[in-house]
């Protein structure tokens, strides 16, 4: 049943077969231990920690020094049966539910609205919330996009895609490779973990697909050794989230002039990078590594991941054109990905 489930035509080109991606040393080649990435985990829950105690040793502080409003709406009265109500669903009540709630209470469908409307605002993460997270993230990123560029500053497949694929699976993996792989996909799982936690976006499913999209690419080019291609994917994917979570930041800090650079920097990175680079990478996967390897079908899986992460970056792509449109109508910096609720306090 194992050999049948892990059938090499299937997983693998020809010619390869599991003994040539066995964890050890040949031919002066390193291959990676399967085992290792369970690293990630452990490197995750730090990650947690290290993420709770800078927002709160770091950010918070900082945020009272540059004067960062925070403004937290008071809970509206109490009331069990609307609150049950409440917990169970954040958006307004149908016109039945409500009429119900009326019956159930002995309050007015109007008053039942405004309990509601205060609720929601009570649970709105604040500006200093907000600046905590981005602040972290903006950390992260910028590290992981110089740790990456360090990594391969002196490579050649960083332009030329083919070079990626070329003599697999003799791809051999060095410290900071192994490094850069456990940091990232301990990021994404601290991510996953959190993400019901953090404030609530207008793309939150989007954002949550992209997560276990991402944790599933790592894992996949980890046990397969396509290491190179992860690699160079995640450190074109790195650059536009530095300017994201910068321009943010920034404009949470109230530093506009530095969140307007990046705020013009993010849409020209992430067109570059999520569209026409990773576009081209995309392409000399399924076209031009023909001359390689024969294609085999769980080569095909790995390509339709990929696109799958590509139309998650052209649905993306809609809004930020949208914010920058507003940006150059009005000259009023956005959040890309906006609460589900428009927040008066950012604006």
């Amino acid at each position: 049943m194992f050999k049948i489930f892990w059938d090499e035509k299937f997983f693998l080109p020809e010619n390869v077969t599991w003994k040539d991606l066995e964890p050890g040393i040949r031919d002066g080649v390193i291959y990676r231990n399967y085992n290792d990435l369970l690293w990630s985990i452990p490197l995750a829950i730090l990650l947690i920690v290290i993420r709770l105690c800078f927002i709160k040793h770091f950010c918070i502080p900082l945020s009272h020094i540059l004067k960062i409003k925070s403004k937290k709406v008071k809970m509206p009265f109490e009331n069990a049966v609307l609150e049950k109500m409440y917990r169970k669903c954040q958006t307004l009540p149908t016109k039945m539910e409500l009429v119900s709630l009326m019956k159930q209470t002995d309050i007015s469908i109007r008053e039942i609205e405004r309990w509601w409307r205060m609720r929601r605002m009570h649970d709105r993460p604040t500006s200093i919330d907000k600046f905590g997270e981005n602040c972290w993230r903006f950390l992260f990123h910028s590290f992981n996009f110089t740790f990456g560029l360090s990594i391969l500053w002196n490579s050649s497949y960083i332009w030329n895609f083919i070079d990626l694929f070329r003599d697999y699976p003799r791809h051999s993996l060095d410290n900071g490779f192994w490094w850069y792989y456990n940091i990232t996909q301990a990021f994404y799982i601290s991510q996953t973990l959190l993400h019901f936690f953090e404030t609530r976006r207008k793309d939150f499913w989007q954002m949550f697909i992209h997560h276990i999209l991402s944790i599933t690419l790592i894992m996949t080019s980890w046990i397969f050794n396509y290491i190179l291609c992860f690699l160079v994917v995640n450190f074109f994917h790195d650059i536009a989230d530095v300017f994201l979570e910068g321009a943010k930041t920034f404009k949470y800090a109230n530093y506009k002039t530095l969140s307007t650079v990046f705020f013009i920097l993010f849409p020209i990175s992430w067109i570059i990078t999520r569209l026409v680079i990773f576009s081209k990478y995309i392409y000399c996967g399924i076209f031009e590594t023909s001359a390689l390897f024969k294609h085999f079908p769980f080569f095909y899986i790995i390509i339709l991941m990929h696109l799958l992460l590509f139309a998650l970056h052209i649905l993306w792509t809609f809004v930020i054109i949208r914010a920058t449109s507003n940006f150059l109508t009005h000259k009023k910096i956005g959040d890309y990905r906006s609460s589900s609720e428009n927040d008066s306090e950012d604006n």
